[in-house]
């Protein structure tokens, strides 16, 4: 999500190895005081910037390919339920969850280069290392059995899970892709808070862009996961006896169709993100924010020195 999370309502999107204006020094005056003068922070390099781009990208994709071969094969019956089918289904979970992971990677760093007041700084790092822990969990979910999650009370329990297919390993090791999507909806969450005052003229534009992965993330996260896990409520003993095959995790469907909704909103905030640091062909960068000097020079009261 290079760029797409950016929690400052004046980002533009653009965070390459140009020169972006916004830290501060001391320096000394001439009558032996000291006054913060700004300062040029250069920004990442480039490579890093393409790196996440190209990362969200591809995961999106990815993603897309993973819900739709789902919704045919488990909602629609147009695609025959083969082995072949279902080791496609599970790599193309774990392939977007690394390339997810991986370009999160990279956009902390990308944080760390940009100033707060483009969305970088602090904040920005934790928001991004959330979604990369995300992505990590992702890279699981190929591997695992969520319909093993029935309803809340199996999150986190560490016995066997009697789902046919789960081959008796852990419920909590089957809730990877729950907490991966949890942790999407916070990242996500923590940006759209913070690009709420961001123009909203452009659909090629910063606010689109992270409301883009805002809706995808929670698409995704009420309808495919979370929402039938708390509709099956709170019972220790469901699965007990023998896996309940009715509750709404197991039986509901349709929701693959919803996935595929989320999934394609975050591929698009990728791709909005993608064009506007002119990370694709024939795309050049959007230009920064010009700031007066009078609001990067923060003139502090004058203090001796020592």
């Amino acid at each position: 999500m290079a760029a797409s999370f950016h929690n400052n309502s004046h980002l533009v999107g653009c965070v390459d190895a140009r020169a972006v204006r916004g830290m501060s020094v001391w320096s000394t005056v001439n009558d032996g005081a000291v006054e913060r003068q700004p300062e040029v922070m250069a920004g990442p390099p480039r490579a890093w910037v393409l790196a996440a781009d190209w990362g969200n990208t591809i995961a999106g994709i990815l993603l897309m390919s993973a819900f739709l071969l789902g919704a045919l094969m488990f909602n629609a019956g147009s695609v025959d339920i083969t082995l072949s089918q279902i080791t496609l289904l599970q790599r193309l979970f774990c392939a977007e969850g690394f390339f997810y992971a991986f370009a999160e990677f990279f956009m902390i760093g990308i944080m760390a280069n940009t100033p707060p007041e483009f969305g970088g700084g602090d904040r920005g790092c934790m928001q991004f290392a959330i979604l990369m822990a995300g992505g990590i969990f992702f890279s699981f979910s190929g591997l695992v059995i969520p319909q093993c999650i029935t309803n809340i009370a199996y999150i986190f329990d560490k016995d066997p899970c009697t789902h046919p297919l789960a081959g008796n390993t852990p419920y909590v090791w089957n809730a990877m892709a729950h907490f991966g999507i949890t942790c999407f909806m916070v990242g996500t969450t923590i940006g759209f808070m913070g690009i709420l005052g961001a123009p909203k003229d452009k659909f090629v534009s910063p606010f689109w862009g992270v409301t883009m992965y805002f809706m995808g993330a929670w698409t995704i996260g009420i309808f495919k996961f979370w929402g039938p896990v708390l509709l099956g409520g709170f019972d220790l003993n469901q699965n007990a006896k023998a896996f309940d095959m009715t509750a709404p995790a197991a039986t509901y469907t349709a929701n693959w169709w919803f996935a595929l909704l989320g999934a394609g909103f975050l591929t698009t905030g990728a791709v909005i993100f993608g064009i506007m640091n002119g990370s694709f062909a024939g795309t050049s960068p959007a230009a920064l924010p010009e700031k007066r000097e009078s609001e990067l020079s923060i003139r502090e009261d004058k203090v001796p020195l020592a």
